[in-house]
């Protein structure tokens, strides 16, 4: 199974309640129809640090799971899709996307709670690979956050702008998205107050260079 990510700006002058409104109620309706779609959530964020260069500020990350990369291009070049691309400049200014593999290390909860989504950009002159493979061996360390529920690693493997438009690294440099789920805003505070969590975010910069987090409310469209 594969997940493709969209990293969504919402076009100027929308207000974040419209853009968020819009998103949930209009634009996420017609994503559900796409032919092979697995699962599709939304990811509204409400609550960031600073972005990863080149990324620039988001208001939300799209997530829609597809079996693999042939059913997924099936569903973009699919007439389903025309309708979605249509309605992205009544919500959308900056849109950027990345698939993604991905790998669970503790199972998500069955309740919404709190979520927390971490944006990396492997270290300059690190391999892929190597970022991948330790990417991996930091998750153990997440285990030590007290009050974590759920954590899945995405690894990307490849990247693009608007539909049909490829995207270079520099465009779109994200190796990896770590997310993580805790019972409240509370709890997750406190854990990344903790050593523990301390201890895992700090951990990172062996092979990040930057990092970027957020708070998201999802909705869960399929």
């Amino acid at each position: 199974m594969i997940v493709r990510m969209g990293l969504l700006r919402r076009k100027k002058d929308l207000p974040v309640g419209a853009f968020r409104r819009h998103w949930r109620d209009v634009h996420g309706p017609l994503a559900a129809h796409l032919p092979g779609l697995l699962r599709y959530h939304q990811n509204h964020i409400v609550s960031t640090s600073e972005p990863i260069s080149h990324i620039g500020a988001i208001d939300g990350i799209s997530e829609l799971w597809f079996e693999d990369a042939q059913a997924m291009h099936h569903a973009v070049k699919s007439p389903q899709c025309r309708p979605i691309a249509e309605d992205e400049p009544n919500l959308i200014g900056d849109l950027k996307l990345i698939v993604a593999e991905q790998d669970v290390v503790i199972a998500p909860p069955q309740h919404s709670g709190t979520k927390f989504m971490i944006l990396l950009r492997r270290r300059d002159g690190l391999e892929p690979q190597e970022f991948r493979r330790l990417f991996v061996e930091h998750a153990r360390l997440a285990r030590e956050c007290p009050g974590l529920e759920g954590c899945v690693l995405s690894h990307v493997v490849d990247r693009g702008l608007e539909r049909g438009r490829s995207a270079a690294y520099g465009d779109v440099p994200v190796d990896g998205i770590c997310e993580a789920w805790f019972a409240d805003v509370a709890t997750l505070e406190a854990a990344l107050a903790s050593p523990g969590g301390r201890k895992w975010i700090s951990g990172a910069d062996s092979f990040a260079d930057e990092l970027s987090s957020f708070v998201v409310e999802v909705h869960e469209v399929v």
